[in-house]
């Protein structure tokens, strides 16, 4: 990659999207992931106010260096796994106070009266799912990838994204539940929010 870039070429690996992963228990300054290739790059930033010698260079090098690892499990095809939408509906649906309507013909899980998920007939089941989730926290960034846009309606415009997520994609099921997450988020009360902390183990501080 190095050379490519040194060269003026676009990396063979160029990651589609950057950013960090924080929560309580795990802190990734660099998360950078290409979905083409499936290849992930986690990275640490570390600072100081001395200058950095050869030695703590060659240590960061040896420590640090990428690691290819081999892609996880619930990342590789298996044909055990339900279809995305089957696994999308059903996932909805374990969340506090979530249940599902049938308007025009299509199916929507909603919690207090308002939808979270939007799940479009437009595709066979057994092909893949079209589906609209609310994501304030990530979606501009997913926009940036080819089976992401504005939902229609004028919805883009309050957060709605539209996925268009291919069996044959392969979409790592827990991407899929966290953008289920992202949208429950949005539109639950903060008393449902409260519950659905309480059953992950993480009650409210």
């Amino acid at each position: 990659m190095g050379e490519r870039a040194s060269a003026g070429q676009r990396p063979a690996a160029y990651p589609a999207m950057v950013g960090n992963s924080w929560n309580r228990s795990v802190q990734i300054d660099i998360v950078a992931i290409n979905w083409q290739s499936q290849a992930l790059l986690l990275g640490e930033c570390t600072w100081g106010a001395d200058e950095v010698d050869r030695q703590v260079v060659g240590e960061l090098i040896e420590q640090k260096a990428p690691k290819r690892i081999g892609v996880p499990r619930s990342c590789q095809m298996d044909e055990t796994l339900p279809p995305p939408r089957e696994h999308a509906q059903a996932y909805a649906l374990t969340f506090p106070g979530a249940y599902e309507e049938h308007p025009w013909g299509e199916t929507v899980v909603k919690v207090n009266k308002k939808v979270f998920l939007f799940v479009n007939g437009a595709i066979a089941p057994e092909d893949g799912v079209s589906l609209s989730v609310k994501l304030p926290r990530t979606g501009a960034d997913l926009l940036e990838m080819p089976f992401a846009e504005p939902m229609g309606y004028g919805m883009g415009k309050h957060g709605w994204v539209t996925l268009l997520l291919m069996r044959d994609d392969h979409t790592p099921l827990e991407l899929l539940e966290a953008w289920i997450d992202e949208s429950y988020r949005a539109v639950a009360p903060k008393r449902r929010v409260a519950e659905l902390e309480a059953l992950r183990g993480n009650p409210a501080q």
